[in-house]
């Protein structure tokens, strides 16, 4: 049955295969939706055995399957996607399990829950393993969430163990903000835990009259790193956010003193932006450079910002360096080396380090997929690295090893029954795995069978590796034939950023498609050029979608002079806002205005990283489309009125 799905991607393109009846798989999801779990396994065994697992595999990670049947799947399927989350849902099936097929099931892995963990325990203790079943118990009770039940069955086989452990489970489920766990637990605390946890429940719901609670508590646990951050989320809550600051200020004198610097790191980032925006440099540097994290996004970023504010704002390009530095060695993406390399440069210029400077410019250069990257390369006056003339002949895709795989079987059964969202994740997960030749023919059966969105998502799905693969990652979209009246080059790029070029995508908030256009802005494009307004059409018919988003976007463009950096701002946070900005912050096309200050200052995360990576964007469609990547250095571009 298989070799006949692959016959029919060899024939026909995927839009044909989508338009024709459905395959039993298809018609399996739909039993599965409905949750008709037998009717679901019978319609997809009629499409093959790997039909079948695709449907097992959904009924594992639903929490349906049984012990035997999930150690059978793994043996089985060892390289399919999602297996981590698959055991973690499976380990629930193992509490009716022999003692063997549990043993056998966590030999490898540790418990993810602590329904697993008092599953395990028992295994081990029949094992004569005792003490170990003690400790895991132990980690489990403090560190796992519980329903009542399974609560009370720890209480009443494993009282003994975990009773002194008590003030450790309350403590983890407060800096889990799990508060049902917290008062699940209030009967078997302490009375001094009880008033701990009393008093933080009230401090993160930010309720009122919590100085008594606080006054009540014995004067060694009012210095608790997790009261400390009750107390800091409720003043932010109750728009007390100077007090809040200095509350964080207080609370990071110590990776100890803040006891879970990675809870705050998050609020730490935000709020040290917004000092930064606000001109309050010394302070924001000092909230960004306490962190006490060691590693993670978080602490990258921060270590950016605190070296940053050094940099441009407190005169002391040595510190900037060390915290380039750091953020260097934590950071391992294309656009995050290419960020870290440009700063780190630019420290050791303002220090006179010129030759030393063009060296590490020449790294960040290599990484011109990238914002940064374009930056470095200009800094040195390094070419643009990238065509895109006709590859080399490569072993056609269909010798390629990977064809062979079930992984890829798999892919192609989502994509012919419709999962298109699903096809795309087995193939980037089975991307994690093949060698760069096998990158370039896996690129090459996705531009086949035209399957941009999944190009990008393998693009990226490599540059999270730190591999760097252009084609796949700015792959083209027919868009780009469509004869739209703006640049193609802006249009793809606005696409690309959008939606990844999925055409049925929604957001939370309702813009819709491949260029996700708001209802209301799409309405109003459609009355402006003379089509009829159709919502459902908005994720159905990408050319009706891009029509109308291309319609908006030209506006944008008249409206700012074709400048890319505002032209994103408004499509992205809206033309009312880059208005506003450029009156806060000047003017963008000014050349008094250091354009890329202007842009590390937009206050919108989002915005900013729009910017960028719609910039970054438009050099590589340019050489896609045949054109000269830069007629113009990056920065004059950025400051500019030309696609």
């Amino acid at each position: 049955m298989l070799t006949k799905v692959l016959g029919i991607f060899l024939i026909i393109s995927y839009a044909a295969v989508a338009q024709a009846n459905p395959r039993p798989l298809a018609n399996a999801f739909s039993a599965m939706k409905q949750d008709n779990w037998d009717l679901a396994f019978d319609l997809a065994s009629r499409d093959g055995e790997i039909a079948r697992d695709i449907i097992e595999w959904h009924w594992h990670r639903a929490q349906k399957g049984t012990a035997e049947a999930a150690l059978s799947f793994l043996n089985r399927r060892p390289d399919w996607p999602g297996l981590p989350y698959f055991r973690k849902r499976s380990e629930g099936s193992f509490l009716t399990a022999s003692m063997k097929q549990t043993a056998q099931f966590f030999a490898k892995e540790a418990p993810q829950t602590a329904e697993g963990a008092f599953a395990y325990a028992r295994a081990l203790e029949a094992g004569k393993q005792a003490k170990d079943a003690n400790a895991l118990i132990t980690r489990a009770w403090e560190s796992y969430e519980m329903d009542a039940e399974l609560k009370d069955a720890y209480v009443t086989q494993y009282g003994s163990v975990i009773k002194s452990s008590s003030p450790e489970r309350l403590r983890e489920m407060l800096w889990q903000q799990n508060f049902g766990q917290v008062r699940a637990l209030l009967p078997h605390l302490t009375s001094q835990d009880h008033a701990l946890a009393t008093a933080c429940l009230a401090l993160y719901a930010g309720k009122d009259g919590v100085d008594p609670l606080i006054s009540k508590l014995p004067k060694s646990m009012r210095s608790e790193p997790v009261l400390a951050h009750a107390r800091f989320t409720w003043r932010m809550k109750t728009r007390n956010r100077s007090s809040a600051i200095e509350m964080m200020q207080s609370a990071s004198k110590s990776a100890k003193s803040l006891g879970r610097p990675e809870v705050w790191a998050a609020d730490r980032r935000t709020i040290a932006r917004d000092l930064l925006f606000d001109k309050k440099y010394k302070t924001a540097y000092r909230l960004a450079a306490n962190h006490h994290l060691s590693s993670g996004t978080d602490y990258s970023d921060l270590e950016w910002i605190a070296g940053y504010t050094a940099l441009r704002h407190l005169n002391d390009p040595k510190t900037a360096q060390v915290h380039f530095e750091r953020m260097l060695l934590a950071v391992d993406t294309p656009i995050s080396l290419g960020r870290a390399y440009y700063w780190l440069a630019q420290a050791h210029k303002k220090q006179g380090r010129t030759a030393e400077a063009r060296k590490i410019f020449a790294q960040g250069a290599e990484h011109q997929t990238s914002f940064y990257g374009l930056l470095s390369a200009e800094e040195i006056s390094a070419p643009f690295p990238y065509r895109f003339d006709p590859l080399p002949e490569l072993p056609d895709w269909r010798s390629a090893s990977f064809r062979k795989s079930s992984v890829f079987k798999a892919a192609i059964l989502l994509f012919a029954s419709g999962e298109d969202a699903l096809g795309e994740r087995f193939i980037t997960h089975l991307a994690e795995t093949l060698s760069d030749r096998e990158i370039d023919q896996m690129t090459d059966f996705l531009e086949e069978y035209q399957r941009p969105h999944v190009l990008v998502m393998l693009g990226k799905r490599k540059a999270s590796q730190g591999k760097n693969f252009p084609r796949p990652y700015f792959a083209l979209h027919p868009l780009a034939q469509e004869g739209y009246s703006v640049p193609a080059q802006l249009s793809l790029s606005i696409a690309r950023r959008e939606s990844e070029f999925d055409p049925k995508v929604v957001s939370p908030v309702g813009a819709a498609g491949i260029m996700q256009v708001m209802p209301r802005t799409a309405r109003e494009m459609a009355g402006k050029i003379g089509v009829r307004y159709d919502q459902n059409r908005m994720t159905r018919d990408w050319k009706y979608n891009a029509r109308l988003g291309t319609a908006y976007l030209k506006e944008l463009n008249e409206r700012f002079g074709s400048n890319p950096v505002l032209v994103s701002v408004a499509y992205n946070a809206g033309p009312t806002r880059a208005e506003n900005w450029s009156a806060l912050l000047g003017d963008p096309r000014s050349k008094k205005i250091n354009i890329v200050d202007w842009i590390e200052m937009i206050p919108f995360d989002e915005t900013r990283n729009y910017v960028m990576r719609t910039a970054e964007s438009i050099p590589m469609y340019r050489a896609r489309l045949g054109k000269d990547p830069l007629p113009v250095p990056f920065s004059q571009f950025l400051q500019g009125a030309g696609f």
